[in-house]
C-alpha cells in the first residue's frame, strides 16, 4: 500500500485540460484523500452493486467522470435528502481537481464513486455541481499475475509486471479510479518520476506516512521488486510505465484491482 509519503514539493501537472496547482504539496499516497467519511454512521457503502449500466461502462473502459465545477461539493447520502452527509472541498488536498466516478445517473443527481473510506463508499451530488466527462481508457491490476493493462475500448496499450502488496499489507481490491497525479521531487528516487493516487485505501495501514493509507501507482527505484508482492499495498511499476502512464490517463480513470 502506500509507498509514499507527503513531501514538501511537487512539480505542477499540465495534463488532459486539466492545470494541477501542485504548489508546495505533497508526493502521493498515503495521504492523498482525508477520512472524511469513514463511517458517517449510515451505510453509505451502498453494499448492492452499483448502477448496472455505469458499473458495466467503468468496467469496459466507457466511464463518466464527474469533476467539481465549486469549490464545496455537497455529498448526500440519498438523491432528494434536504442534508448532506459530508461536504468535500475542490481542489483536493493535493491542489488537484475533486473527481467522482460516475455509478448511476438520475435527473438533477449523480451517485458517485468517493475517494474516501471505506473503500467502496459512494455518495450522490447534485450535477450543477459537477461537470461530466467521458473516457475509454481503464486499468486492470492482477494482483495473483502481478501485471498492469492499460485499455482503451477494446484495445490494450500496455501489459507490464508490478510489484503489488505484501500478503501482511495487501493491496485491496476492486473498482477504483484516478484521484491525482504528482511528480516526485526525485524522478530516480522511490516512487520514480510520477506517481497516481488511487481512491482505494488500505485494509491493514490506517495511518502511513502522515496520511490515512491511501493506495497509490507509482515508479520504483527498484526494478527487481517487479513481479513480486512486497509493496505496502501500492502497486509499483516501472519508471518507463510510469511515463506512458502520466501522457494518456485522465483523473477519474476507472481502475480495477482484481486477485
Amino acid at each position: 500500500m502506500p509507498d509514499v509519503e507527503d513531501r514538501d514539493e511537487a512539480a505542477p501537472l499540465h495534463w488532459g485540460g486539466l492545470a494541477w496547482r501542485v504548489a508546495v504539496v505533497a508526493v502521493i499516497v498515503a495521504g492523498i484523500a482525508t477520512f472524511i467519511v469513514a463511517v458517517h454512521g449510515t451505510g453509505r457503502t451502498d453494499g448492492g452493486s452499483p448502477a448496472e449500466a455505469e458499473a458495466r461502462a467503468a468496467a469496459e473502459g466507457r466511464a463518466t467522470i464527474a469533476t467539481a465545477v465549486k469549490r464545496v461539493v455537497d455529498v448526500f447520502g440519498h438523491e432528494g435528502d434536504g442534508k448532506p452527509w459530508t461536504r468535500m472541498t475542490n481542489p483536493n488536498r493535493q491542489g488537484a481537481p475533486l473527481t467522482f466516478l460516475v455509478q448511476e445517473k438520475r435527473p438533477g443527481w449523480v451517485k458517485v464513486l468517493l475517494p474516501t473510506r471505506p473503500n467502496g463508499a459512494t455518495g450522490w451530488v447534485r450535477t450543477s455541481d459537477v461537470g461530466m466527462s467521458k473516457t475509454d481508457y481503464r486499468l486492470d491490476v492482477s494482483l495473483r499475475r502481478h501485471r498492469v493493462v492499460l485499455h482503451k475500448g477494446t484495445r490494450t496499450l500496455l501489459d507490464r509486471p508490478a510489484a503489488v502488496g505484501a500478503p501482511k499489507t495487501p493491496t485491496p481490491t476492486g473498482l477504483f479510479f484516478v484521484t491525482v497525479l504528482l511528480r516526485p521531487p526525485q524522478a530516480h528516487g522511490a516512487y520514480g518520476p510520477y506517481a497516481f493516487g488511487l481512491s482505494a485505501h488500505s485494509t491493514k495501514l490506517f495511518h502511513f506516512g502522515g496520511g490515512p493509507g491511501q493506495v497509490g501507482l507509482h515508479g520504483t527505484n527498484e526494478p527487481s521488486s517487479l513481479g513480486h508482492p512486497v509493496s505496502n499495498g501500492c502497486i509499483r511499476v516501472s519508471d518507463d510505465t510510469v511515463r506512458r502512464l502520466a501522457k494518456i490517463v485522465p483523473l477519474g480513470m476507472p481502475v480495477t484491482i482484481a486477485r
